[in-house]
């Protein structure tokens, strides 16, 4: 099976385990599972075919660690699954049971309308006595283009340590080997032998990580290494790679003769216009049918997974994906006399490698229109989006711009941390038995819009829930609810409504009431727990409330919680209490600002947290006149 390596094999599984199988307590702080071994060989006999050999041995310590137990293939038409076994050792190192490729749950399930990607997967174990140690081998098989090399991730998740991961990727001679390695300084052993040659990678003894509250992401902790050809075959296809001009000549390669609209198509656009007084409005007006006439659904079929749907197909079905839908509203932009740029992007990175380009760092398609002094960014999977807007997954992201002469990379602009704002403003009346009537407005902008807006799509019910459920009291009963939605490049979303509310706990002549009924606290920071990660704030904010507490007659303020004015690194918090003519004003404003901050400022944030938590949940205390 498979072709036959013509290097010597870093090392044997076939009957081996480590001879520590049951490792000593403590031999790794934080981990729930220890990978023993991960051995990857990854042999390129073409610029299409290719052999991947992967054996681990896993350590599974406790049950919080099972899921590291579990097996998990993903296979297209470019990959294919080969060879599969599996063994499973007890804490003595005894044999106890045998996987083999039969035993492979297998599903072709997929969200999208078009895939040919299928899974190959394997449930943990359930074993009730740790530790228990798992043995995995298998070979894929890959075949008809190799646009990428499989990227060496020792490390796939928090709480786990590993003892040894080496990958060992072999190709001819005269082919260029492009590689990375991030978060680690590892430079790889070369060999040459005939006309092959080698590169190893070995890392060894990481430590587990523990996740860590706004903490960096677990990819910017671990070390790992992407692989790339320079030049390149992917299904009947070539292209070089060896920097993002050159990837970009290659995607503009793949839209060539994809814009062609029938005549039908083009009388559309025509009487889409005809009554538009600028280019922006006739934008406007093509985005809108755009997204009243077509619906995303993923395709993912062979090099459909990288090139978009033809335009004329798209018009006639009404339905593509993100690389279709933005090809289709380019090619009715271009019959509207207004040019536009197919733009590449990731939503879950912001920031491409400059000097080291792969088609692996991105994952969506978007559509560039540079208006005269106003540059559009329009996302055509979602017809929901406002026009103008830059949402929250893309802004601020680096993007790989596809001209016909080559890739430009550009980043997207994000707007002003103070922008992401929301507004609370409520009239509260208090009765003497502690319930009350509330008043209450909420207004999101941008970010913070784009968690709420979804509100607006549910029944009745089911948005009196979630208004419900963002109300720290147990008694609500929501009535008079309305909301307005506003789509603009700056979008907000309102909420009124009114409510019944048991608000106040009465204990003899007092009443005590809470300061403000519509803010968690922060109580993941309140363990003095040492940290070891840096604070990563991965958005800026602005919260501004104001609670109007009307007093029921007899009562009168007893307590407030302490004013509070902080200014600092991470951002500011401000709250103040007015005593007003039967009445009591709650004004706090808290701003977060986005950034990473070193570990060494982290009792100070954890301190900045106290507070705003401590004031959020604070009490008012009423006394009642005898």
């Amino acid at each position: 099976m498979g072709v036959t390596l013509l290097f010597t094999p870093l090392f044997s599984l076939q009957g081996a385990l480590p001879e520590n199988i049951t490792p000593n307590p403590g031999e790794r702080k934080y981990a729930n599972s220890i990978v023993r071994i991960d051995q990857t060989d990854f042999d390129v006999q073409s610029r299409t075919n290719a052999t991947q050999k992967r054996s681990t041995i896993t350590t599974i310590l406790n049950k919080e660690g099972k899921e590291e137990a579990a097996f998990i293939c993903y296979c297209d038409k470019f990959r294919e699954l080969k060879q599969f076994s599996g063994e499973l050792y007890n804490a003595q190192g005894v044999l106890i049971r045998k996987f083999k490729k039969s035993d492979l749950i297998h599903t072709e399930y997929f969200e999208g309308l078009a895939s040919d990607n299928y899974t190959y997967y394997l449930d943990a174990p359930d074993i009730q006595s740790y530790p228990y140690t798992i043995k995995y081998e298998w070979e894929l098989k890959h075949k008809d283009g190799l646009i990428s090399y499989p990227v060496f991730v020792p490390q796939t998740s928090y709480n786990q340590a590993v003892d040894t991961a080496v990958y060992q990727i072999t190709l001819p001679a005269q082919e260029n080997l492009r590689f990375r390695s991030l978060n680690s300084n590892i430079e790889p052993v070369e060999s040459t032998e005939k006309n092959r040659k080698s590169y190893l990678f070995t890392y060894g003894n990481l430590n587990a990580i523990e996740h860590e509250p706004m903490g960096l992401s677990l990819t910017a902790m671990i070390p790992h290494v992407y692989f790339t050809p320079e030049e390149f075959s992917f299904e009947g296809t070539t292209g070089n790679i060896s920097d993002w001009n050159n990837f970009g000549k290659w995607q503009a390669e793949l839209l060539n003769n994809r814009d062609i609209l029938s005549e039908e198509a083009k009388r559309k656009v025509k009487e889409l216009t005809a009554g538009c007084g600028s280019d922006r409005e006739k934008v406007n007006a093509l985005y809108d049918f755009l997204g009243k006439t077509t619906r995303y659904v993923s395709i993912q079929l062979g090099i459909g997974g990288l090139q978009p749907t033809p335009a004329q197909d798209v018009f006639k079905t009404g339905f593509s994906d993100c690389k279709g839908l933005s090809n289709y509203l380019k090619a009715l932009l271009s019959e509207a006399g207004i040019p536009s740029v197919y733009t590449v992007i990731s939503t879950t990175r912001s920031h491409l490698l400059p000097d080291f380009a792969s088609a692996n760092q991105m994952n969506h398609v978007i559509l560039q229109v540079p208006l005269p002094g106003d540059t559009l960014w329009l996302e055509c999977t979602n017809p929901e989006e406002p026009f103008g807007y830059i949402h929250n997954q893309i802004a601020g992201h680096d993007a790989l711009l596809i001209h016909p002469d080559g890739g430009e990379i550009y980043r997207l602009p994000q707007k002003k941390d103070s922008l992401h704002k929301e507004c609370y403003y409520a009239d509260i009346y208090l009765g003497a038995d502690g319930n009350a009537k509330g008043v209450v407005s909420r207004k999101s902008w941008n970010s913070q819009y784009e968690n709420r807006c979804h509100l607006i799509k549910l029944e009745d019910a089911k948005q009196r829930d979630r208004v419900r459920g963002e109300i720290k009291l147990p008694s609500v009963r929501i009535q008079e609810l309305t909301m307005k939605e506003n789509k603009c490049a700056d979008p907000s979303f309102e909420v009124r409504y009114e409510a019944e509310l048991g608000y106040g706990t009465q204990t003899g002549n007092r009443l005590f009431i809470p300061a403000n009924i519509f803010r968690n606290t922060l109580s993941e920071f309140s363990s003095r727990k040492p940290r070891t990660q840096p604070i990563a704030l991965s958005a800026g904010f602005t919260d501004s409330d104001t609670i109007h507490i009307h007093l029921p007659e007899g009562y009168n303020i007893e307590s407030t919680p302490a004013p509070q004015c902080i200014n600092n690194d991470f951002g500011s918090f401000s709250a103040i209490i007015l005593p007003g003519e039967r009445k009591i004003s709650v004004i706090q404003t808290l701003s977060l600002k986005k950034g990473i901050y070193p570990v060494e400022k982290y009792e100070d944030f954890r301190k900045f947290t106290e507070v705003v938590s401590r004031s959020y949940s604070g009490k008012i205390v009423l006394k009642k006149d005898l």
